[in-house]
């Protein structure tokens, strides 16, 4: 027995011998053409199932048979390469870009998974580099420049304030002009809630994309033609942009745990500020009165002057204050000295795991923005968790689920000329065009009281006790879950299910303190609840499969539920019982202004089908049918269809790789359907309730009241429709190092829903209907480039240009027909008007000659006043460009990204007001009189005064005071003008982003817990100039007042621009 023994260890110690003997370890690392470790590259002796993946290092082990010939190294979009092996116990690797393969895969709508070759439309890419630790808790404003034809637009510097995105233009009159916004898979409400009038109050309302944390979006793309967005429905007529997070797309990998943290620190200020002019002080045509203008005498003329209004009951009571009288000084930093130098601060952990199974991943945050603008704030806290499995039935489940809270507290804004009950109260009403003399370090509040004190109350209440007291302070609370279920009946077969819930409530209190001149100084609150909710369901059955040599086909056919429904409740309390208590239980009395439910439900049956001929050629078709709830029976069921086609020539033709790497023409046309708002075609009434503006009161007589709305709606309202016509091309040169893509599009709208006056006799105002079109036409281009790439040096080039072209073409048949569609003030308003882009101003203009010559008022020497209002503006730009540069060199790479936008207007009351007040350089040279270019005119026959049958010229001779400020039948250049001096230029040249960062190397990292180290440089807006504005206001005409609604380019007294600067950390463990 022990020889049987002995002998079977002998046999087996000499078969591991020789098992060991058969095998060979063999290590290396493996390196991208900079140098850079590539993690995940598979590793295979050929012709074997033997192999491993590299580290997150680069480096791998292989035992490798001694009978191997050779080692595969592959990965997705580098070079496969083989390499031979006769023994040797390391192979390091460099792995190069695959350029004869450019075939990526694009995420498209319902986040179907489509080769980019095969797609007819443009879909741009964003990568998450370009969203996060860019200075900006705001990750649409990242995007400004680096996607040819989305626009985006702040409406201020405040922290928190609303960001306004559009994709190739406005298409709608009334209704929605932004993308829909999709997060794995289900649709993300962007509201702009507005509690109070944006014109005479409001504040920085910011919209609902502020609730989405930009650490946890892993990619993003841009579905832009009608073609591509078509299966989303009537509710991608305006594109879409599909975000992935990390939680939503927890990949199946090999890692390990894998935990990565990032944190930042930045510092902000006001963009810039007007070059003032310290010469002259209050007044008007140099006699001093503490009036708002600067237009009084010299400094130098005058040694003091009676202490101001609003601090004469303060003398020797409060500090700084010990006579009657104060120094006749300029005070050249009365207005940078009420701002702040604020912080952004921003730190976040995601933490992953993944395997051949399943995977997850955890993401935390927190972002705190403290505003330059004194105790002005916003803070977001974000946590999602999301992850996946492969079971073994042939089910896998994925699901994520996030939260999502959001504090902001910002001032008062708007026209502070209102005489409104409401209106008045703009903690920016006059601080960027303070009198001269002012002097702004002397306290603002009443030390028993602690009502506002400022050099005149009765024109503004002090900037800093504004912005501490009336206060719009709004909390948003975000819940997305969302849960899949995919089966696979086969490789080429599979059927998914997805629902999703979103839930958004926003809770705003607006507090206007006891003492502001709003509201005569009694007080008042606002409280506004709002409870959005979004439920969507997904039944989709995917194909995908190779019929025979030549043949591709993939496709998709689903089913989508989605309902909305919100609950909004608005409550107005005036007159404060007590100081310091904000709520309804300390006011005098109370009104509900606002009680309104809704649900509303869309319900869509789709197909989408990608025939593919030998790799080269595609062809696809697309439909859906909608059926709304917000139309009539009549009208709610509506079908629109999509085909597109894409050629990859390059595929089929012999051509030399080295010149023409890839070519790609694309065309495509689709048509999508926008549904009317929620209850547009019956009749409802709505409660009467008393409000401060009425004298009305409410219950009568203890009775309900009820009334219909001044808007009369319209059972016969169908869809707005969208008919989008798009051709392009791809090319790519001399082995990818040169890029260029290319679009043309044109998009037609008709069928427009909008408000129309009615006659008096109707009972109505206005009354829904269908009427009109809008046309969208412009070009597209991106240019990328990479002229250098050499010894671990690169340079890449990224430059983007778009052109959108936007007309009314059609409304009642006639050629000058047109809609009011704003009335803002009056002068300007907002119109739509054939001929001209839609959202025009229309204003006031001075009255011309033939010759367009102007024709001059006698006795003022300043301009007549036309009749009649023209259109004298429009918002959008015509053209803009972007420009990114990246130079990096073994982990140091040094970026930065400007964008030029020409053309276009907007109205702004804070140029006006800083060249009428006389506060600026522009107008420092005032001791002289001057002469308005033009003949004199005659008022009764708006014609030329023609004396012996001639035009007389214009020989008046005005102070400059009066060519600034002045009022009657005549327009000055500023305050008290015609709207048409008041639209401004558009155009603005900006350094959006300047990054310089550093990867330490791993080889300083070897013997730590750290996989990767990030050390970062990055600054925001730090430079702009707008060539076309008047030289020292210094503005920034890309602010704006209205949020992101359909508002835009109007700027009433808004928070000025912010720039950042700060450092960024990335580590991975």
């Amino acid at each position: 027995m022990r020889k049987l023994a002995l002998l079977l260890c002998l046999v087996l110690f000499i078969g591991l011998e020789t098992l060991t003997a058969q095998t060979k370890a063999l290590t290396g690392k493996i390196v991208d053409n900079l140098g850079d470790p590539v993690p995940g590259v598979s590793i295979v002796v050929k012709g074997t199932t033997t192999g491993t993946i590299s580290q997150m290092d680069g480096t791998y082990q292989l035992n490798v048979p001694e009978n191997a010939t050779s080692i595969l190294f592959s990965f997705i979009g580098m070079e496969t390469q083989e390499v031979p092996y006769t023994g040797q116990s390391t192979i390091n690797v460099s792995m190069v870009p695959d350029t004869e393969d450019l075939d990526e895969v694009v995420v498209t709508a319902l986040g179907i998974k489509r080769s980019e070759k095969s797609l007819g439309t443009a879909v741009t890419k964003v990568d998450q580099s370009q969203l996060v630790q860019k200075a900006e808790s705001d990750v649409l404003k990242t995007m400004e420049g680096k996607v040819p034809g989305v626009n985006i637009s702040s409406s201020g510097g405040s922290a928190g304030s609303a960001t306004r995105i559009t994709i190739r233009g406005t298409s709608s009159m009334l209704g929605n002009n932004e993308p829909l916004v999709v997060v794995d898979g289900i649709p993300y409400s962007n509201q702009n809630y507005q509690t109070t009038n944006m014109s005479t109050g409001g504040g920085a309302y910011g919209n609902a994309m502020a609730t989405i944390d930009p650490n946890d979006i892993e990619s993003m793309s841009v579905l832009k033609g009608a073609s591509a967005s078509a299966l989303y429905g009537s509710r991608a007529a305006n594109g879409v942009i599909l975000i992935t997070t990390k939680s939503g797309n927890a990949r199946d990998t090999n890692k390990k745990f894998e935990i990565t943290v990032n944190s930042s620190v930045t510092w902000e200020q006001i963009a810039s500020l007007p070059d003032y002019q310290n010469t002259y002080g209050n007044g008007s045509n140099f006699n001093y009165a503490n009036s708002n203008g600067s237009w009084g005498p010299r400094f130098d003329s005058m040694d003091s002057i009676p202490v101001w209004d609003g601090y004469k009951d303060y003398v020797g009571v409060l500090p700084g204050l010990d006579s009657d009288s104060v120094p006749y000084v300029a005070q050249p930093n009365n207005v940078e000295s009420l701002f702040d130098t604020g912080m952004l601060v921003e730190n976040s952990i995601s933490i992953q795991k993944g395997s051949q199974t399943g995977a997850f991943n955890v993401t935390m945050s927190n972002s705190q923005n403290d505003s330059y603008i004194p105790f002005g704030e916003f803070e977001r806290t974000s946590i999602s968790v999301g992850g996946n499995s492969k079971l073994s039935n042939g089910f896998s489940v994925n699901g994520n689920l996030s939260f999502s809270t959001t504090d902001q507290t910002s001032g008062i804004f708007g026209n502070n000329q209102s005489s409104s009950d409401g209106g008045g109260g703009s903690g920016f009403a006059r601080t960027l065009w303070l009198g001269r003399t002012w002097n702004m370090n002397l306290p603002y509040e009443d030390p028993v009281t602690g009502f506002p004190i400022s050099t005149s109350p009765s024109q503004y209440d002090h900037p800093l006790w504004s912005w501490k007291h009336n206060q719009v302070r709004t909390q948003q609370d975000r819940t997305v879950a969302n849960f899949g279920l995919d089966y696979e009946f086969a490789p080429w077969l599979n059927v998914s299910y997805k629902l999703g819930y979103n839930n958004l409530a926003t809770n705003r209190l607006e507090i206007i303190d006891l003492g502001s001149r709003k509201f005569a100084g009694g007080g008042a609150i606002y409280e506004d609840h709002i409870q959005f909710r979004e439920i969507e369901s997904n039944l989709l059955l995917n194909v995908n499969k190779r019929l025979g040599d030549d043949f591709t086909i993939d496709g998709v056919i689903g089913h989508q539920v989605n309902q909305r429904e919100q609950m909004r409740y608005t409550y107005q309390g005036k007159d404060f019982v007590s100081p310091g208590i904000y709520n309804m239980a300390n006011v005098q009395s109370i009104v509900n202004t606002k009680s309104e439910e809704y649900k509303r439900r869309l319900i869509g049956l789709f197909f989408s089908g990608t025939l593919g001929y030998q790799d080269f050629a595609y062809l696809t078709v697309k439909g859906r049918n909608d059926w709304s709830s917000t139309l009539a029976p009549d009208n709610w069921s509506y079908f629109y269809p999509a085909v597109e086609g894409s050629f990859v020539f390059t595929n089929l033709i012999d051509i030399d790789k080295n010149i023409l790497t890839y070519g790609k023409l694309r065309a495509s046309w689709g048509k999508t359907g926008n549904d009317a708002g929620v209850y547009s075609i019956y009749p409802y009434y709505n409660i009467k309730t008393s409000t401060y503006f009425t004298d009305a009161a409410y219950p009568f007589n203890g009775q309900s009241t009820y009334s219909l709305p001044n808007t009369a709606n319209n059972i016969n309202l169908s869809p707005e429709f969208s008919t989008d016509f798009e051709i392009g091309a791809e090319l790519r040169f001399l082995r990818n190092r040169i890029g260029i893509d290319l679009t043309y599009y044109n998009k037609v709208t008709t069928d427009l829903i909008t408000a129309v006056q009615t006659p008096a006799t109707s009972g109505y105002d206005q009354n829904y209907i269908n009427v009109g079109e809008i046309t969208n036409k412009g070009i597209e281009l991106m240019l990328d480039a990479n002229p250098v790439n050499y010894g671990g040096f690169s340079w890449d080039i990224i430059y983007t240009f778009a052109k959108n072209d936007n007309e009314v073409t059609e409304l009642f048949g006639k050629d000058d027909d047109k809609v009011v569609l704003y009335g803002l003030f009056g002068d300007p308003q907002i119109v739509a008007q054939v001929g001209s882009p839609v959202a025009s101003f229309e204003g006031n203009v001075p009255l011309r000659d033939d010759a367009g010559n102007l024709l001059i008022d006698f006795a003022s020497g300043l301009p007549l006043i036309a009749p009649d209002k023209e259109i004298i503006g429009d918002p959008y730009h015509d053209f803009e460009m972007g420009l990114s540069n990246t130079l990096s060199f073994k982990g140091i790479s040094v970026s930065a990204h400007l964008t030029y936008k020409h053309g276009g207007d907007f109205y702004s009351n804070s140029i006006t007001s800083l060249l009428g007040r006389g506060v600026t350089k522009d107008n420092e040279d005032r001791e002289k009189t001057v002469i308005v270019p033009g003949y004199y005119g005659d008022p009764n026959t708006n014609g030329p005064l023609l004396v012996d049958g001639n035009k007389v010229e214009n020989s008046t001779q005005i102070q400059v005071n009066d060519l600034y400020f002045s009022s009657g039948d005549v327009s000055s250049f500023a305050i008290n003008s015609v709207g048409y001096y008041q639209v401004y230029d558009r155009s603005v040249w900006r350094l959006n982003e300047l990054a310089v960062g550093y990867n330490l190397p791993k080889s300083l990292l070897n013997r730590t817990p750290f996989g990767s180290v990030y050390l970062g440089f990055v600054g925001r807006n730090l430079w702009y100039h707008a060539p076309n504005l008047p030289e020292h206001t210094n503005f920034d005409p890309d602010m704006g007042t209205y949020g992101s609604g359909n508002v835009q380019g109007v700027e009433y007294s808004g928070a000025p621009s912010v720039k950042r600067y700060g450092f960024n950390l990335k580590v991975t463990f």
